[in-house]
């Protein structure tokens, strides 16, 4: 999903802006992966005892039992969350 939205936003933007865009995408996904794996998957569904708002336990990739192919479909939804956005920001914000 990320390949597809790079190019629809690159097709999107002038032609000048094509490399901030697909450079903005790279980050979102970089960035997005190692923040899910350090604490987005913990907050969504580690254990919530004692504060029953987020989950307090299972953080960076400390889970007893998790399947990785549940966590690759978590994470698709993360990451392609922030390119949405980005993709809404296209040619309005300048990445430096």
């Amino acid at each position: 999903m990320q390949g597809g939205l790079a190019l629809l936003e690159a097709g999107m933007v002038a032609s000048k802006n094509v490399q901030h865009i697909l450079m903005k995408n790279l980050f979102d996904v970089c960035f997005g992966t190692i923040a899910f794996w350090l604490v987005g998957y913990a907050f969504a569904f580690g254990d919530d005892t004692g504060i029953g708002f987020i989950g307090m336990s299972e953080f960076a990739g400390i889970w007893p039992d998790i399947v990785n192919r549940d966590w690759f479909f978590l994470w698709t939804f993360c990451t392609v969350t922030a390119s949405i956005i980005s993709g809404a920001l296209a040619e309005r914000t300048d990445f430096r």
